[in-house]
């Protein structure tokens, strides 16, 4: 198995899929965000917003490097 990883981690590497841990575990930390709107209060209003904002915000400078370190890696 460990031989597998080995050869498929270029492929990794270039298609971001090492970041999909990271992406799923902001993704349910969103979802558990979004679940204390329950509460009911303004001020869970307000940080359930800005965290959303946050993860969407560190997700797309996510895809943006590795959109850019692809760019790079296609240059001669």
């Amino acid at each position: 198995m460990s031989s597998l990883i080995q050869r498929q981690r270029p492929i990794i590497d270039r298609s971001g899929l090492g970041l999909l841990p990271g992406i799923g575990l902001a993704f349910a930390f969103a979802l558990l965000v979004m679940a204390a709107l329950l509460f009911d209060a303004w001020w869970v209003t307000v940080a359930v917003l800005l965290t959303l904002l946050a993860i969407t915000g560190v997700v797309v400078l996510i895809v943006v490097g590795v959109m850019d370190d692809d760019d790079e890696a296609d240059r001669p």
